[in-house]
């Protein structure tokens, strides 16, 4: 009988210790899945000249638009310059 008592006491271990190894397994596949610092270093090292050249391309592109701007009002000017000499050279 107490040998009884002992191989249940032991199956009941044995039992907990499964679902400890079940549960480090699991913790141990979310690890494998999470990103290191070294892994967030190569990404940002990779990012950061990425965002650089955007930065770039943004101030040329609003450069870009400015003188676009500068440049249609020039035209408008033109324009304005160019229907009153018509006037008084009398071309339609």
């Amino acid at each position: 009988m107490e040998e009884n008592k002992i191989l249940q006491k032991l199956e009941q271990q044995d039992q907990k210790f499964d679902k400890m190894f079940a549960k480090l397994v699991e913790h141990d596949e979310k690890l494998d899945n999470m990103m290191t610092k070294d892994d967030g270093r190569q990404i940002m090292d990779t990012l950061e000249p990425i965002a650089s050249t955007v930065q770039r391309l943004d101030q040329e592109r609003l450069s870009t638009i400015s003188r676009i701007d500068r440049i249609e009002d020039e035209v408008g000017i033109h324009g304005a310059e160019i229907n009153k000499i018509k006037v008084q050279l009398n071309i339609p």
